[in-house]
């Protein structure tokens, strides 16, 4: 189905400059460990699917001509970290150019704020698949880690 989506916006002529970002809600249980639904913290219930692309016009203008999205199609990114709470922060980067603060820790302070993230912008390891990113990522059941 995805590649129907880009066959699409190729189709439409809106192919060289739009960013596709499939993302899925994470998994359900369905009986490992004992537990049905998705109340766990456990590795498999965690995971979600998460693809970007990046049309090579478009990483041409980011990230120069000579990166590999820039010259062809189906680059793989290894095995990085990557957490929902980065996906804002990362399409503002990459659509609007725009930098989005990190939420202050003081409450009082957060509430003043008019827009900041939790978020990392991965933007960095769009342009460098191999970058040394983040060593985990955190998942939270009922307020809790």
């Amino acid at each position: 189905k995805v590649g129907n989506v880009l066959d699409t916006l190729k189709r439409e002529g809106w192919a060289d400059d739009t960013v596709v970002v499939l993302w899925s809600d994470h998994g359900y249980s369905l009986g490992e460990h004992g537990v049905f639904g998705k109340i766990t913290n456990f590795d498999h219930s965690t995971r979600s699917p998460f693809i970007v692309h990046l049309p090579p016009a478009f990483a041409r203008t980011r990230f120069g001509k000579d990166h590999p999205q820039a010259r062809r199609k189906g680059v793989r990114i290894p095995r990085s970290y990557v957490e929902s709470v980065d996906i804002f922060p990362t399409l503002a980067s990459l659509v609007f150019k725009r930098f989005i603060p990190r939420c202050p820790q003081d409450i009082e302070a957060s509430r003043k704020t008019d827009l900041c993230t939790e978020g990392h912008s991965f933007v960095p390891l769009l342009k460098d698949p191999y970058l040394n990113w983040k060593a985990s990522a955190y998942s939270q059941i009922n307020n809790r880690l």
